[in-house]
């Protein structure tokens, strides 16, 4: 299997940073090309609504997505990774789920938010909803690990792993 782009989802939580700082390094042994998503919802009811002004604060919060998201780009673009970036309206998992079809992502790398229990009942897991549903595999990473090296400064030699039988 050969590992050409990845998808990371990024909400610009702890978890989603780790999971940026993960998929760089992976891309990088791979020599694979990033694709960095950001989804922000606005419910349907807040968009029906034609109160005077509402369509600048949806631009002003698409257009605050896309700029974290350049500036991850740069990060990974410094060490040598292409990059693109997506910042779309939307349920964040259905985005994610999209764009690793119309983006033919090989892999998806995000972050989990850690909940468990109760909150875990009522609000589910993204991840889990996008683990269920993705065209790809799907690695997850919380904000508790710790990655050494995650992101090396060098290229390095991609990465073949053997086709499976």
């Amino acid at each position: 299997m050969k590992i050409d782009r990845v998808l990371v989802p990024c909400d610009f939580s702890e978890s989603s940073r780790t999971a940026f700082q993960f998929a760089c390094g992976l891309a990088q042994g791979c020599g694979a090309r990033l694709c960095l998503a950001h989804a922000y919802f606005v419910p349907l009811d807040l968009e029906a609504m034609s109160v005077v002004g509402m369509s600048e604060v949806f631009e002003r919060v698409e257009a605050e997505g896309r700029n974290r998201l350049a500036a991850w780009a740069r990060e990974a673009e410094s060490i040598g990774l292409p990059c693109e970036i997506h910042a779309r309206s939307g349920v964040p998992e259905q985005v994610i789920l999209d764009l690793a079809s119309e983006q033919r992502a090989d892999l998806i790398v995000m972050g989990t938010s850690g909940r468990t229990g109760l909150a875990h009942l009522v609000l589910g897991s993204r991840a889990e909803r996008v683990l269920r549903h993705a065209p790809c595999p799907v690695v997850t990473v919380s904000a508790s690990c710790t990655l050494k090296d995650a992101a090396p400064t060098q290229p390095q030699e991609p990465v073949l792993l053997p086709d499976a039988q």
